[in-house]
């Protein structure tokens, strides 16, 4: 369903940019009619009145257009064949696990780097600690020869 677009003429891309499994699926064209006539009420100009009345025309056979295509989507739909969900509820399931198993994993790794952050920490406490009692206890040894 592509919308905004009236006919094939006014679409901006290419055809054969679609992916190949779309360039022969039925293709439904919907020029939005809510978004014409909400532009439409907002032409207020007293000089367009002649103009006016082409676009109230034009948002008439938008509205036409809209409303068969409508009719035609319904009628595709109601004519496919029901297809299995088996397999897709597999693939669902089977992505569902392999989530869980990389949110698992990344939370581990966080677990593991705020551990690792914390042992850094107190590394650094226990090397100051260490550097601050030897220069203290080389103070202390040193003074009686000081004077």
């Amino acid at each position: 369903m592509f919308t905004n677009v009236s006919d094939p003429l006014h679409w901006n891309f290419p055809r054969d940019t679609l992916p190949e499994v779309l360039q022969d699926a039925p293709q439904f064209l919907l020029d939005n009619p809510v978004a014409l006539k909400r532009e439409y009420s907002k032409l207020k100009d007293p000089n367009m009145n002649k103009e006016r009345a082409k676009l109230r025309n034009a948002m008439k056979v938008a509205e036409q257009n809209a409303l068969e295509t409508l009719v035609e989507l319904f009628d595709w739909l109601d004519g496919l064949r029901p297809q299995s969900v088996t397999g897709i509820v597999s693939l669902y399931e089977h992505s569902q696990v392999t989530e869980a198993t990389m949110t698992n994993a990344l939370a581990l790794m966080n677990q593991a780097a705020e551990i690792e952050a914390k042992i850094e920490e107190q590394t650094r406490k226990s090397q100051r600690a260490s550097t601050v009692g030897f220069s203290l206890c080389l103070h202390l040894s040193f003074e009686p020869y000081a004077h």
